[in-house]
């Protein structure tokens, strides 16, 4: 990083530096048909779809239990889901060109963060399959670092102190999210002036994320225009949060 330092850019990781959304909405579907149960039926896929976000275990008992299905298969379900899945995980889609944008916000003068639903164990063996450089965030929160997960907005309150460190105020702060129940959310539960990029990359729609009251011009209409999105902030064409 060169000279001053012009706020800090906080990502959610899956959704927004991970496109796997589908591929994600995917899984739940074939594992609930391994069981023998519809995931089409109702509305299981829309209410899995909307509480995307959540802990992964919390998600897919939500999903079992909008399918019908009964306490003797919840084990099962579960096991199923967690079992290896390694060539799934090697098919998401290449970041590469993501990783070296976040990088470039670096050197511009961003200090990045990433918190994430996810266990430690989970992040590194997903970036490790994917081979993404978690290196290109200066801090890493995850669930087992914090008391408090998204959508409670204290989730935020290690990198505020972090950045309250460094002189950087929090109208100066950015989260990217995929998430309206989760991430949205947890920035509006925090209070703070954060400010909110979403990433309409299957979670939820840009006409969903417009509804909550957020501005177009803080809403990618999908992964494939994050890369652009991100250059932008140098431009200056999106965010505006330096003073330069």
């Amino acid at each position: 990083m060169n000279g001053k330092i012009k706020g800090m850019l906080i990502f959610d990781f899956d959704g927004v530096m991970v496109d796997n959304t589908r591929s994600g909405l995917i899984k739940i579907q074939e594992c609930l048909q391994k069981i023998g149960l519809d995931p089409f039926s109702g509305n299981t896929m829309e209410e899995v779809r909307k509480n995307w976000g959540a802990k992964t275990d919390d998600l897919l008992t939500l999903a079992y239990r909008q399918a019908g299905g009964r306490d003797g298969q919840m084990a099962e379900f579960m096991e199923i889901f967690k079992q290896d899945d390694t060539e799934r995980t090697k098919s998401y889609p290449s970041n590469g060109h993501l990783m070296k944008a976040v990088q470039s916000l670096q050197k511009f003068g961003f200090i990045t963060g990433l918190i994430s639903n996810r266990q430690m164990t989970s992040l590194t063996s997903t970036c490790w399959l994917m081979n993404f450089d978690l290196s290109v965030f200066n801090y890493i929160q995850v669930v087992d670092h914090h008391p408090f997960s998204k959508p409670d907005g204290r989730v935020f309150d290690p990198m505020l102190n972090i950045a309250a460190q460094q002189g950087i105020v929090s109208d100066k702060i950015a989260y990217f999210g995929d998430t309206i129940l989760f991430d949205y959310a947890a920035v509006k539960n925090n209070g703070a002036p954060i400010k909110f990029v979403a990433v309409a990359s299957g979670a939820n729609t840009v006409e969903e994320f417009k509804a909550v009251g957020i501005s177009e011009q803080h809403i990618i209409p999908g992964h494939d225009k994050m890369e652009n999105f991100l250059s932008g902030i140098i431009e200056g064409r999106n965010l505006k949060m330096s003073d330069d």
